[in-house]
């Protein structure tokens, strides 16, 4: 029982870090296309991060509660966090973005 309340105030732990340069914010609602300078105006994908322009002291935000799949190519001296309500953002790693439709393909059985 004290595990599963610890195990969710780790979870819920709100981030208090504080960004010295540009914030940008990732969510599943996001499009890779917008500037990703607000909670309104997202990035959608780990690829769009990795592929950023980031200096030391900028920070990544993922919203709470989303799940994002594939890999980060983390930047020396940038801040990643989390933002919004809820338990921490979740990260399935792998070689490719297995989520992405374009992968999939129409199966009738």
């Amino acid at each position: 029982m004290l595990y599963q309340k610890r195990k969710e105030e780790i979870l819920n732990a709100k981030d208090e870090l504080q960004i010295k340069g540009t914030t940008y914010y990732v969510s599943n609602d996001g499009e890779d296309t917008n500037d990703g300078l607000s909670p309104k105006t997202p990035w959608k994908s780990l690829k769009r991060v990795s592929e950023a322009y980031l200096n030391p002291g900028d920070g990544v935000r993922f919203k709470r509660g989303d799940l994002f799949r594939g890999n980060v190519i983390a930047k020396e001296g940038v801040t990643y966090c989390a933002y919004g309500e809820g338990e921490k953002p979740k990260f399935y790693a792998g070689k490719k973005d297995y989520a992405d439709p374009e992968l999939w393909e129409l199966f009738d059985a």
